[in-house]
């Protein structure tokens, strides 16, 4: 199985993926790092480096990087060519949910390292580090079945309606951060471990419904 994720991701390797999943995580922080640096308050202010790479991460980056990922993801393939491999279109479709999950979380938890590495800067200015990290895990969280949802969508719809609806994904973050006032969960334990429990379950019965699509589609043709 292994084995498997690993050549669906080779896949991508010469598609502008790579760069999306390895230099955003790197790059969102340094700016935001440059923007809240002050030499009037004694250096780098890591509050609000982290509470504005938060907002540009989730509210602004992930949903349409979600929807860039599983919109070329889905749109690489020729899914009638495919039939004549050993592989059923539904294993194939597992793969590439297992394939962008890996990709979630290594871009993910890419981005929580360049926060905390920038944070230890001599310059730095301290923050509630444990407040930050329980609403980095609560959002990533979030994202998980977000992400296997517009696999899904593009698989069914194409591309483009799934770069559509990650736009909107931008315009609806933005709007429920201004509603709520900041918009973080809460790094409370339990709240985050029913959080996960419950996106889990419905990240699943995203991935699972896509799987069943095509077997659908594959007894069409």
């Amino acid at each position: 199985m292994i084995n498997r994720i690993r050549s669906e991701l080779l896949k991508y390797r010469h598609t502008f993926i790579p760069w999306m999943v390895v230099g955003a995580p790197v790059v969102i922080p340094l700016i935001c790092a440059w923007q809240a640096y002050s030499r009037s308050q004694g250096g780098l202010q890591i509050e609000a480096m982290i509470d504005n790479g938060l907002l540009v991460w989730f509210n602004l980056w992930l949903p349409i990087f979600c929807a860039l990922i599983a919109g070329t993801i889905m749109h690489m393939e020729q899914w009638k060519g495919l039939l004549v491999r050993p592989l059923s279109v539904f294993h194939l479709y597992m793969l590439k949910g297992a394939a962008l999950l890996v990709m979630m979380v290594l871009t993910n938890g890419l981005f929580l390292v360049c926060l905390l590495l920038l944070s230890l800067m001599p310059a730095a200015v301290g923050s509630a580090a444990s407040f930050w990290i329980g609403s980095w895990t609560g959002l990533a969280l979030f994202f998980m079945p977000y992400s296997l949802a517009l696999l899904l969508l593009a698989a069914a719809f194409g591309r483009t309606v799934t770069v559509i609806v990650g736009v909107v994904g931008i315009i609806g973050a933005t709007a429920w951060r201004t509603l709520t006032g900041y918009g973080v969960i809460d790094p409370t334990g339990l709240q985050l471990l029913l959080t996960a429990v419950l996106l889990a379950g419905v990240g699943l019965l995203f991935w699972l419904g896509g799987g069943l699509w095509f077997v659908r589609r594959q007894r069409r043709w």
